[in-house]
């Protein structure tokens, strides 16, 4: 599944869009697998696939969040331990609300499209720089 499965939803190169892209679902993939280590992965349940959209999602949402403001927020006065923290709760934020959103969508059978889980992650996106705003 590994490289083949990856290709067909990440796009090749080199960007920092498309390394994240790949990072992401390596990333939920690894997620899944450390919470559900007996799970066949060929034979996956309607529930762990919405599993796993939740995990790539949260760690698309944030690695687009940290490639937006990683420079400006590494300059700032800040201490490592800090700076820590705060990104932690950022993605805790991120992770909370994704999950959320994609409960609601599940549950509305008539839009779970592509588009709908692009605003989903643009609207935690959004939501996140609005709640930690002061902090960033």
């Amino acid at each position: 599944m590994g490289y083949l499965a990856l290709t067909n939803v990440c796009p090749r190169g080199g960007s920092l869009d498309e390394e994240s892209c790949q990072t992401s679902v390596h990333s939920a993939l690894s997620d899944f697998l450390d919470k559900n280590p007996s799970v066949d992965m060929s034979n996956l349940s309607d529930d762990n696939l919405w599993v796993l959209t939740t995990y790539y999602l949260g760690h698309e949402a944030f690695n687009l969040i940290q490639i937006d403001i990683g420079q400006s927020f590494e300059s700032k006065q800040v201490g490592l331990s800090e700076r820590m923290a705060r990104l932690r709760g950022m993605r805790d934020y991120i992770e909370a609300e994704i999950s959320t959103q994609l409960n609601a969508l599940r549950s509305n059978t008539s839009d779970q499209s592509t588009k709908a889980l692009q605003t989903i992650m643009n609207t935690a996106i959004k939501n996140t720089f609005h709640v930690f705003e002061v902090e960033i």
